[in-house]
């Protein structure tokens, strides 16, 4: 399983929300920075964004457009 999936499988499960430690934890073979370039690729995309140091938020396919989730 990939980072990719991993985000996939949450956002079928509607867990909208993650944090860096919880990919840590489901990928203890990545180092931090893996882990980190991953994520950093996945925000550019438009796929994930990060709400707080750490805290991301999958951005859902009707707001990809968007780039953003709405701020509620």
């Amino acid at each position: 399983m990939t980072i990719k999936d991993w985000i996939h499988e949450r956002e079928t499960m509607l867990r909208l929300m993650f944090t860096t430690r919880e990919v840590r934890e489901a990928f203890p073979a990545l180092s931090a920075q893996v882990v980190k370039n991953d994520l950093v690729r996945r925000a550019s995309a438009g796929r994930i964004e990060a709400v707080h140091r750490g805290v991301y938020v999958i951005v859902p396919p009707k707001y990809e457009r968007r780039g953003a989730v709405p701020p509620m």
